[in-house]
């Protein structure tokens, strides 16, 4: 009965060191006859749960596999909380520098902007497309024979295509053609003058429409919001394809 008694007193020995809980358990056997039964050490050292808190209060704790993983899970999850909050940190400035607007854009035209934006126009006459990817672009239509644009980021001008990526530009549109396609971004269309083709994916696109009609029938829209704009058979085609893409009409 003894060996019930060290069986049920070993297993209350928990979160010790194993060398410490060895020491005990030779004490405890020493200290036990062959004779004795379950009852009679329980009346003279206690329970087996009594003994081993009496034994083990004032050692210092092992923490167990599962402890471990929790305290471990714990410090997972704190580095985790601090990743995402320097991500939302990066995102809130990222959309303050390139999406938020210092100023209401409507006000100007194509000729009037160079009054406000102290900048070098670059003149290009050979766009078609203008590709767009996680940056701001404020466009101007104009009577220009050619494209005039000011950025602060990355431009490549290649093949007939301007590529804008994380950037803040402002365009002067030729009074051609052009196909511009987006992918997380912001444009703003100040009053386009000519046909545009528009190509936009999780994009928020916002049209100025001053005294200018257009013509919305060619525009697909794909899980996008279209709204506050009438479609004018007379106007001007405003067409493509616009997917997870909000287009409405420009607000400062």
């Amino acid at each position: 009965m003894s060996k019930n008694y060290i069986k049920e007193f070993k297993s209350n020995l928990k979160d010790i060191e194993n060398l410490k809980k060895d020491e005990i358990l030779k004490e405890i056997n020493s200290i036990i006859n062959e004779n004795d039964t379950y009852n009679s050490l329980v009346k003279r050292l206690g329970t087996p749960i009594e003994l081993a808190n009496n034994y083990t209060q004032d050692l210092p704790k092992v923490k167990s596999f599962k402890n471990k993983l929790v305290s471990n899970m714990k410090n997972i999850l704190s580095i985790l909380f601090i990743f995402i909050m320097l991500i939302v940190i990066l995102i809130y400035f990222f959309i303050n520098k390139y999406v938020s607007d210092s100023y209401d854009y409507s006000k100007y035209n194509y000729k009037t902007i160079n009054q406000k934006e102290n900048a070098t126009w670059i003149s290009v006459n050979d766009i078609s497309k203008i590709n767009i990817n996680q940056a701001k672009v404020v466009f101007y239509g104009s009577k220009n024979n050619v494209i005039s644009y000011t950025c602060k980021g990355e431009v490549v001008h290649k093949n007939n295509i301007l590529s804008i990526k994380q950037a803040s530009c402002i365009i002067k549109l030729a009074k051609t053609k052009l196909t511009i396609q987006s992918h997380q971004s912001t444009i703003h269309l100040i009053e386009p003058k000519n046909q545009l083709i528009l190509k936009g994916e999780q994009s928020n696109i916002n049209l100025d429409t001053k005294t200018t009609k257009y013509n919305f029938d060619k525009l697909t829209v794909n899980t996008s919001i279209l709204k506050d704009f009438k479609s004018y058979k007379s106007g001007i085609s405003i067409e493509g394809d616009i997917s997870q893409t909000i287009f409405k009409r420009y607000e400062y």
